[in-house]
């Protein structure tokens, strides 16, 4: 099934110096606002649907960006870098066991916006997670990336409790090369979990089985391809624009 991620971003930044994709400013300051749906987790129909305003910055050297999150790296070559890489899973609530099907639950409809998780009905939260690992990016010339991340996942409520790994190897083509202060680039990855990660979001127990949901026991594979639209523009050396389709396709 197909998921959308519709994301546009607006930063106000404020930068020390002239911009370039390889000399960029050692740091910035401003105001985002991004609005979207994302899923509850890849592969689900329900979605959460938020607008907020955050601030920005970011601080960059040698060999340290913080930008959102920080990103800890080590140039090979000019075309090659490994880099510390983080990541996050949003918690999902499950629906009580004797709620009433929203619209869309019986699949009548692609997307269900909603808080809690009427698939999941009856089953334990899911916790948050947060994944800690390693990227290698490889720059195949001016317009083509190819990333390698893989990350390890722990819960964050409850104590740092392992939940497996997942690995998204992709492969993005830019229509601007890497000098350019604009970007129009499509990306396609594919991700895969360990039995670990696939049981936490997919797997169903016994005591869990229902008519409408069988017993399930996942194991280490291929969970979606994802497929995404991206397009930035250094308007003004004050004014940041970022917009972002992505498209999820369950495997799994």
């Amino acid at each position: 099934m197909i998921r959308l991620i519709w994301c546009a971003l607006i930063g106000l930044l404020i930068g020390s110096q002239s911009l370039s994709a390889r000399e960029r400013p050692r740091w910035e300051l401003g105001i985002i606002h991004a609005a979207g749906q994302l899923p509850h987790y890849t592969g689900s129909n329900h979605y959460y649907q938020q607008s907020i305003n955050l601030p920005y910055g970011i601080l960059r050297s040698e060999q340290i960006d913080v930008s959102g999150v920080p990103r800890l790296f080590t140039d090979f070559t000019p075309d090659l870098r490994l880099e510390i890489a983080f990541g996050a899973e949003l918690p999902v609530e499950s629906d009580d066991l004797n709620e009433l099907p929203p619209p869309g639950a019986d699949g009548s409809s692609d997307k269900v916006i909603r808080t809690k998780n009427y698939t999941r009905r009856g089953m334990e939260d899911i916790q948050a997670l947060i994944g800690i690992g390693l990227t290698l990016d490889w720059y195949l010339g001016e317009h083509v990336t190819v990333d390698f991340p893989l990350l390890s996942k722990s819960t964050l409520g409850g104590g740092f409790r392992y939940a497996g790994n997942s690995f998204a190897p992709g492969i993005s083509v830019d229509a601007f090369d890497r000098d350019s202060n604009y970007a129009l680039a499509l990306g396609v990855s594919w991700e895969y979990g360990d039995e670990n990660f696939n049981r936490t979001y997919y797997g169903v127990q016994a005591e869990d089985v229902l008519p409408d949901r069988r017993l399930y026991t996942p194991s280490a594979g291929l969970i979606s391809r994802n497929e995404s639209l991206r397009f930035a523009a250094q308007v003004t050396r004050r004014l940041y624009f970022f917009a972002l389709q992505y498209r999820n396709i369950s495997v799994l």
